[in-house]
């Protein structure tokens, strides 16, 4: 009978620690992952509730998709020539380069992202930015009214970064976005003319030179004094036009780092022809200054799309489009996805080091006081 009491007791053992693990891990991940929420955030954050204005945006933007889409299906199917693909090929060398552009270009933007944060005086580590921002990446997947910038809040609320602040940086990142992918939009159909235009060029102008106006010091000021938020009021202060100007030029190297690896993906496809890179850029910089235009809506149904889909429509024939938009959304949705788990492994890191700091510090504390007993 005494094996068979071991056994059962071994046993018994086993099934408490499985439970123990299933009811403490998915905890336990989730403080890894997303940290701690501070006690007085449920009474910080305000509710959001969806309005009725919300559900209005959402219908006359479905009703512009469904138009465009159908549109261009309509074209696409009329056009189609299956000998196209014929001149499709699959280069793995195109795919890699492009990852390696992702890769510079992304972590270029991070380091403007912590700039910015330090401007207010919050200097927070680069993997700590590095993991919230690869987050909220994640977050914009999800169907609903942005969820981005949310999980952006509630993630640096947890650091002693206020909501405000927050938000006005996530604005100020979509102002220089629009700037700088204006620009180059500009830059792109002036010395390439034949390049096909979907939006003119004087429209183009005019709203470029409108964000410059708008991101004066002296505009940036009048806004931060409407705001009343004495951080932001501070960081907008120390601004001058030579460091904004800065600012732009580096969006301007993030969005040239992402044309090229659009590029590096078309040749991954089609082959490698230089002539591919001023439409490459064309098609990269107008869908993200398309994309600028549109973040206040809170679901696109593909809206944003509609530039690049256009642009490479002008550039090759529907069934190559067809395989380039498959082929870049899949590299580029598994780009975010290599980020969010790069992202968990430094929020596990980063955890790790505060435990061992804080049993340090308590190891510390502990031989202190024996040391000074009497």
């Amino acid at each position: 009978m005494a094996p068979l009491q071991r056994v059962s007791a071994i046993w018994t053992r086993l099934i408490h620690i499985v439970s123990r693990i299933r009811t403490t891990l998915p905890g336990r991940l989730h403080e890894m992952a997303f940290g701690i929420a501070p006690m007085t955030e449920a009474t910080d954050l305000p509710a959001v509730t969806p309005a009725g204005n919300h559900r209005g945006i959402a219908v006359v933007a479905a009703l512009a998709a469904g138009a465009f889409y159908t549109t261009l299906i309509y074209f696409a199917v009329r056009n189609w020539d299956p000998l196209a693909l014929h001149n499709v090929q699959f280069d793995v060398r195109g795919i890699i380069v492009a990852l390696l552009f992702q890769f510079t270009g992304y972590l270029w933007n991070l380091r403007i992202w912590q700039i910015l944060f330090a401007q207010l005086g919050h200097r927070l580590r680069f993997l700590l930015h590095l993991k919230i921002y690869a987050y909220s990446g994640l977050a914009v997947k999800i169907p609903g009214f942005f969820w981005g910038i949310a999980t952006r809040v509630v993630l640096y609320r947890r650091h002693g970064i206020p909501i405000l602040t927050v938000g006005a940086f996530s604005l100020i990142e979509i102002v220089f976005f629009a700037i700088s992918s204006s620009i180059l939009t500009l830059l792109v159909m002036i010395i390439q003319p034949r390049v096909e235009q979907f939006i003119p060029l004087p429209f183009i102008a005019f709203i470029c030179i409108i964000l410059l106006v708008g991101s004066h010091p002296r505009f940036l000021r009048y806004v931060a004094g409407k705001m009343q938020h004495s951080g932001f009021i501070e960081a907008i202060a120390r601004l001058s036009w030579h460091k904004i100007l800065l600012l732009i030029l580096a969006y301007i190297v993030t969005l040239s780092s992402g044309s090229l690896s659009l590029f590096a993906i078309m040749c991954s496809v089609v082959g490698y022809d230089p002539t591919l890179f001023p439409t490459a850029m064309y098609a990269w910089t107008l869908s993200v200054f398309w994309s600028a235009l549109l973040s206040w809506l809170p679901i696109d149904f593909g809206l944003r799309q509609g530039p690049f889909l256009i642009v490479l429509s002008t550039a090759f024939p529907p069934p190559v489009v067809v395989v380039l938009m498959i082929v870049w959304r899949v590299w580029f949705n598994a780009c975010e996805l290599l980020w969010g788990m790069i992202a968990f492994s430094i929020a596990v890191i980063l955890d790790r080091t505060s435990r061992n700091e804080s049993s340090l510090m308590c190891d510390q504390t502990t031989t202190s006081s024996v040391r000074d007993l009497p």
